[in-house]
């Protein structure tokens, strides 16, 4: 069931949004029980002050997936700018909105600096050697033009249902081995 929660720091008050989307389990028997979040932030809190210094909220609980994530950006974005708040970035629009206005001019110069004379590199203008092209081309060779570079593999609706499957296995294996009459 898919859900919408904040966890609080109680020693630096800081605090961080996150959804989680799961199938089979309540968020009362999920957060801060099996699951402590993806945040790294949030992970290195817990173990500078440890799992018990945390409050948890479940926020909103949903039925749709897509509205659960959309919701949750609305929460990130209204409490971005608070300075403890652990969220740095939402997406809006699908576009990610960081917290940060940029790179400072230092730090442009700098990746201009290390930037400089790599090629293809976006800021330069110089072309793969002779050699190179030549090495390329014989990699090619043999290729029709939409196939080059594409590795063969399995087809994408292959591997999604090697995944399902993968999944809910797994998934029946877990429901054994936690059911009572074990």
């Amino acid at each position: 069931m898919p859900y919408i929660y904040r966890v609080e720091n109680l020693v630096t008050s800081e605090f961080y949004y996150g959804a989680r989307y799961v199938e089979s389990t309540a968020p009362e028997e999920d957060l801060w029980i099996k699951y402590f979040t993806s945040s790294k932030k949030i992970k290195k809190l817990i173990a500078d002050y440890g799992i018990h210094s945390f409050l948890t909220t479940v926020l909103e609980i949903h039925t749709d997936v897509d509205k659960c994530y959309q919701h949750e950006q609305v929460f990130i974005k209204e409490n971005i700018h608070h300075p403890l708040c652990l969220n740095k970035q939402y997406r809006e629009c699908g576009s990610v909105v960081f917290l940060n206005k940029g790179h400072s001019q230092e730090t442009k110069i700098r990746i201009s600096e290390t930037t400089k004379g790599r090629v293809g590199s976006w800021n330069t203008r110089i072309s793969p050697s002779t050699e190179t092209r030549q090495r390329i081309s014989n990699s090619c060779k043999g290729v029709s033009g939409s196939k080059k570079g594409v590795k063969k593999g399995p087809r994408p609706a292959e591997v999604t249902k090697k995944i399902v499957e993968t999944r809910l296995r797994r998934n029946a294996e877990r429901k054994l081995q936690n059911s009572p009459n074990q």
